[in-house]
Parts: structure tokens; sequence; C-alpha cells
């Protein structure tokens, strides 16, 4: 049987789990979830993935790379979650990670006029699921992107002024996705030292300058491997890797599957099943 999250290695002795959907199986799934239980274990881990929860009076996303604590208060109410592949919806929605002033993940609350709305999103997206008629996965995609959306904006009212710098560091990246982009290469685009540029962005954020520009590059790869037949040599210089034998490598790492394989996979999951 097909297992969907599962873990896949370890970092610095926390396991760290992928979303990995079968070929024929939607690229989401929804789980509820009890309380100091999240996807996959009880236990401190990471996803490689994001999620997106709610507790039908507010939400909150867990980004790729967040060390999960079920005993920390923020992530341990009883909730709805909804386990997405990152390439479902725009890059932009999933690049900042907010936090509130204790560090921990940022839970906005919905207003009482928005909670019907996000209920019924979340029914439509379960229905979209379970039905998988035509068009599935772009209403799937629909739905999220209104979500994290909504998310995005009731988040900007909390915070009276988003910070410069760290918006600088995202605008860097994103402007170089395409190139072989270093830290040096950031630090120096924001006039920062690499070493105060790193230390600072990792307590911002919870992970390092490197792994945000990793992860950027990722997830354009994705986009690309699933919605063009470029070759993957083509598809690694498009997202700034010179050696395509090395970003195979650091694709199958990271992602758990060679980039052949996965494009095989997503190709495979957008087959259409005829039934006699």
């Amino acid at each position: 049987m097909h297992t969907a999250i599962h873990p896949v290695r370890y970092r610095n002795g926390v396991p760290v789990y992928r979303y990995d959907p079968a070929p024929d199986a939607a690229p989401v799934t929804i789980l509820r979830v009890g309380h100091g239980h999240l996807p996959a274990t009880a236990n401190r881990h990471i996803h490689d993935f994001p999620i997106l929860l709610t507790d039908g009076e507010s939400a909150w996303i867990v980004q790729p790379g967040e060390i999960i604590d079920p005993d920390r208060a923020d992530v341990g109410h009883d909730c709805t979650a909804i386990v997405f592949e990152p390439t479902l919806v725009d890059a932009k929605l999933l690049t900042l990670t907010r936090h509130n002033q204790s560090g921990g993940i940022l839970q906005i609350a919905l207003p009482p006029e928005k909670q019907p709305d996000w209920q019924r999103t979340i029914a439509a997206i379960e229905c979209e699921i379970a039905d998988r008629r035509d068009g599935y996965r772009l209403a799937l995609a629909a739905h999220l992107t209104v979500l994290l959306i909504e998310l995005e904006r009731l988040a900007a009212e909390f915070i009276s002024r988003p910070d410069p710098a760290l918006h600088a560091v995202f605008e860097a990246i994103e402007a170089s996705v395409a190139e072989p982009l270093t830290l040096s290469d950031v630090a120096k685009t924001v006039g920062l030292t690499p070493g105060y540029l790193t230390t600072w962005v990792r307590k911002r954020t919870g992970k390092t300058v490197q792994e945000w520009i990793l992860e950027r590059k990722l997830v354009e790869a994705r986009k690309l491997l699933a919605e063009t037949k470029l070759p993957v040599g083509i598809v690694a210089r498009n997202v700034g890797f010179d050696d395509p034998a090395y970003f195979t490598r650091v694709f199958t790492r990271e992602v758990g599957t060679p980039p052949r394989r996965w494009r095989v996979n997503q190709d495979a999951s957008r087959t259409p099943i005829v039934t006699p």
C-alpha cells in the first residue's frame, strides 16, 4: 500500500518526512489532526512540503524545513491539515515564513465572517479530491490559492510593517533563481556580510539563506519538469545548475526521486483513468 507521507532522511537527528502521493492520486491530502498529533508522527519532525492548518477560528502555515514540536502550544490544536505539492500554487505564496515574537509559527485569527468561507472552501477541496472530475487539479490549485492569498492578507493586517531587509533577501533570491546564486551574492545585494546574513535569516525564518535558495530553485525545477518537455539538462541550467549531473544528485537527495522519474510520475498522474 502506498503511503503518501513517509520519512526519507534525518537532519541533525530529526526525521524529515516527504509527501509523495501515488501517480494516480490527487496532489492534495486533507487530514484531521488531533491535539499533539500532526501528520505523520507525534514526535519532533520536519516536512519537506508545506502544510496549511486551520482550527476553524485561526490558520497558519508550516513551511518546508520547519521543526515541528507537537508539544509546542502553537501547533498542538485540533485542526484540519491541508498537505499539498508546492508546485500546485504560485511559489511566491510560499516564500515567507512568518513568526510571532516568541519565535513560534504565526497563527492568524480568522474573522468570524470569514470562517464559513474557509469551511466551504475546504469542503470544496475534499469534494474535488473525492470526485476527481475533469480539471480537478486546476480546481484544487484555485481553492488553495484563494486560502493562501486570504491568509497572506490577514497576516499583513497583524504585521504593521514588513521587514524591508528580509523582503530584500527574498527579492534577491527570486530575481536570480535562474542563476548560480550563492550566499555571498545575496549578501552583496542586500549590503550585509555573509556571516551576519546567515545568522540573521536563520533566526528570523528558521532556515538559512542557502536552504531558501535551494528550495526556490527546486520549486522552479519541479514546475519546469511538470509543465514543459525541456530536457533535464536544460531544466538544470534554467534554475542555475551548470552541471546537470550535480543537479540530478541534489534533486534526488531533496525530492527523493530523480528528475526524469519525477516527471514520469507527474505525467502519469495527469493521465485520465479510463474504466470499462
